[in-house]
């Protein structure tokens, strides 16, 4: 009988393949986690404390919850997120966040904390879309921006 080490490699693996064998590299993710459920005759994927990176590599996610939807491709992620977007250099902390890829962007929810690691600067809201085609980040709640002067901008 295998270890239960083993059985998490093979899950890790199951799912790299899985995800792998979809037409388009930016519409899936890989999971590291020690709790992985495959659901809907694979079309859903529950991981619970896990990592989650995207094929293209674009993403790298942490968090306490994620609910990947194969026929939607969107990952649902709850629970203290923290997503690396390595082609912006930013990172994002947030309470839950839905990554669609189909549609490239972004909603996240709850005690947002945006980083740009270039250009120091941190944005702080409750609610936010990212437009990944069109680079743009929008909120319609109360923001706080605070630049590499030290300067904060209520908006």
């Amino acid at each position: 009988m295998p270890s239960s080490h083993e059985l998490i490699n093979q899950e890790i693996i199951l799912i790299s393949i899985f995800c792998l064998a979809k037409p388009g590299l930016t519409d899936s993710f890989t999971f590291k986690s020690k709790n992985i459920e495959i659901l809907d005759k694979g079309n859903q994927i529950n991981a619970f404390n896990s990592e989650a990176t995207s094929i293209d590599k674009k993403f790298y996610i942490k968090s306490d919850k994620f609910i990947y939807l194969k026929n939607l491709d969107t990952l649902e992620s709850s629970g203290n997120g923290v997503v690396l977007i390595n082609s912006k250099n930013l990172t994002m902390k947030y309470d839950s966040a839905i990554f669609d890829q189909k549609n490239l962007n972004i909603k996240a929810y709850g005690n947002i904390e945006i980083f740009h690691n270039d250009r120091n600067f941190t944005i702080q809201t409750s609610e936010i879309f990212y437009d990944q085609k069109n680079n743009i980040i929008r909120s319609n709640k109360t923001t706080k921006i605070k630049d590499n002067q030290n300067n904060t901008h209520l908006i």
